[in-house]
């Protein structure tokens, strides 16, 4: 079990802070092309069924093994990532208005290779953090909208980053009447100081 200390890492700890702190900007700026409908449709929108309410879908943005959206848009945060931000995979999250997420932890990913076949990578969720950019968040109120990570709740505003460790159990919530959107990046734990 991971100390408390370690569970949430500050952001300026990243080599590569400054990149990170110049994609939160570029999803601030560029929010209103970042919206559900539009992607709803897309092959790469996968849906997490067990969610309690109107559930959440995720958006891959960018993989470790090349497979990219097509959206030319992301094109920016795509190359900060291969010119030297250490990130295994990047997707957006859609979680839907009066949703609960289950507890869950994120030890084993998801990985697909070069044929575009789905495969579990066990325990490789301990070499990575996961850092949350909060693009769209519809409440700050932690009875409405937050995060349970171990024992801490947690809310966020529109431009924060979060850095914890997903190998540890946690959960959300999303009561109010408007969509959640974040985006993560599983970053490697070696590019943190």
């Amino acid at each position: 079990m991971e100390t408390k200390e370690k569970l949430f890492i500050d952001y300026k700890d990243c080599k590569y802070f400054n990149d990170l702190e110049n994609i939160r900007d570029f999803l601030l700026e560029n929010s209103n092309k970042i919206y559900y409908e539009k992607y709803k449709n897309n092959e790469r929108m996968s849906k997490w069924d067990n969610a309690e309410g109107g559930g959440m879908w995720s958006l891959s943005v960018y993989h470790d093994k090349g497979i990219n959206t097509p959206f030319k848009e992301f094109d920016f945060i795509q190359n900060k990532i291969k010119n030297g931000l250490d990130c295994f995979q990047c997707f957006f999250n859609f979680i839907a208005p009066k949703t609960t997420l289950p507890k869950h932890t994120d030890t084993d990913l998801v990985s697909i290779d070069e044929n575009g076949d789905i495969k579990i990578l066990d325990g490789f969720g301990k070499k990575l953090y996961q850092c949350v950019f909060s693009i769209d968040i519809p409440s700050s109120d932690d009875k409405l909208c937050a995060f349970n990570i171990g024992d801490t709740i947690f809310t966020n505003k529109n431009g924060d980053i979060t850095i914890f460790d997903g190998n540890v159990e946690h959960y959300g919530w999303n009561y109010t009447n408007d969509w959640r959107i974040t985006m993560v990046m599983d970053l490697k734990r070696e590019i943190f100081n």
